[in-house]
């Protein structure tokens, strides 16, 4: 779901990525908290996808003005098991535990921005992955809302 935040000018850019980590305790005194901090969702990835040409703000916190963005969750690529696979389908995503800590696909068992039992519809079927004795399907997802 694509919304409205306000991202320092330096990094207000389409395509730009940010995790978000929650505000700092002077935001909530600020008259643009809830068009920064109201719909963003702590430990979530977001990417810019467009950049309004509005009116700009200073913000005290990051001493630097603010420019009005527009924001989407980000996609996630994770490693699934085969069976789950299935294009359009909508899952209960479980990271997967694994002790190999030099392996190329570990980003892809527990994402950043993603957390356990989180709703996800599988946007696409990218690939087979052997691991260790069994075989994953690399998959790129999309979070699904309530909202």
């Amino acid at each position: 779901m694509v919304f409205i935040t306000l991202l320092s000018k330096s990094v207000a850019k389409e395509g730009y990525r940010f995790q978000y980590f929650g505000e700092a305790s002077a935001c909530k005194k600020c008259e643009f908290y809830h068009i920064c901090h109201e719909k963003m969702e702590k430990g979530r990835v977001y990417e810019v996808v467009k950049v309004r040409k509005n009116k700009e703000q200073f913000c005290k916190l990051v001493d630097d003005y603010v420019v009005p963005v527009e924001v989407d969750e980000v996609e996630h690529e994770i490693l699934i098991n085969v069976e789950k696979a299935i294009e359009g389908a909508v899952i209960t995503y479980t990271p997967l535990v694994c002790s190999e800590y030099d392996c190329e696909y570990k980003p892809l068992c527990n994402p950043i921005g993603l957390f356990d039992k989180d709703r996800v519809q599988i946007i696409k079927i990218l690939s087979s992955v052997e691991c260790g004795n069994s075989v994953l399907k690399k998959v790129r997802v999309k979070r699904v809302t309530n909202s």
